[in-house]
């Protein structure tokens, strides 16, 4: 089951003077990404796509879908994300699907993600420390992804991560690298068909969409740069 947090205001973690920039750049690497281009125009790298099998239920991120409506409007019973001691990953209600199908097709989507992530060499583990949570955003054409954060909580190091990132960041066994953290960027496309990626946050293409605060070690995209935040997803 999925679990979702409405999102409908965007973050503004940009000035609207960046932004004017910075958006059009943005849907420009998601059209590429669209057409199953991993190379900017200098043919340098600046993602790797994952080989998804087939779903049993198709779903597509088009404007008025299923898919879009359901995590904008269609959500059904309130439910409480498990917390671990102190650590709360989520401090507010989230919402299961109503559409059980789509919520299972969805679940096998991510799943299948960090699965195929991990075969492919990048460190991506469905757990509280790692990855555990996403952002569905709405693209300029209306069409729908989800951006993901894997490690989210590195293992605190006073040499190589003397990040306090607070009580969930407790007994993480990721150690911190700069190679493990500059993939730790996903997104998946829902149209027209489903394509999922692991972005260079180091290449000129990703790093340009990426704040100044928010690049190394950190080396967080956020979902407002790609689109309008829709909703948060979670799943453990």
């Amino acid at each position: 089951m999925l679990l979702c947090r409405l999102r409908p205001a965007a973050l503004g973690f940009f000035t609207a003077h960046t932004l004017a920039e910075v958006l059009p750049a943005a849907e420009d690497m998601l059209l590429r990404l669209e057409r199953g281009k991993v190379y900017d125009d200098k043919e340098r790298r600046f993602a790797y796509e994952l080989p998804l099998p087939k779903l049993p239920v198709p779903i597509q991120g088009s404007p008025g879908s299923p898919l879009a409506v359901a995590v904008c409007s269609q959500l059904g019973p309130s439910w409480e994300f498990p917390s671990f001691g102190k650590c709360h990953l989520v401090t507010q209600e989230v919402q299961s699907l109503i559409d059980t199908d789509l919520d299972a097709a969805l679940r096998e989507v991510i799943f299948n993600t960090a699965a195929a992530a991990r075969a492919e060499g990048f460190h991506v583990q469905v757990s509280r420390h790692d990855l555990f949570h996403g952002h569905f955003f709405r693209r300029k054409n209306g069409e729908v992804g989800i951006l993901f954060h894997a490690c989210e909580y590195p293992c605190r190091n006073d040499d190589a991560f003397p990040v306090n990132l607070g009580f969930c960041q407790s007994d993480s066994c990721i150690q911190y690298s700069d190679e493990v953290m500059q993939h730790r960027n996903l997104v998946i496309l829902f149209s027209p068909c489903v394509r999922a990626f692991v972005l260079d946050a180091e290449s000129d293409c990703i790093k340009a969409l990426i704040p100044d605060y928010a690049q190394k070690p950190m080396y967080t995209l956020y979902e407002d740069t790609l689109g309008e935040p829709l909703a948060d997803v979670y799943f453990l």
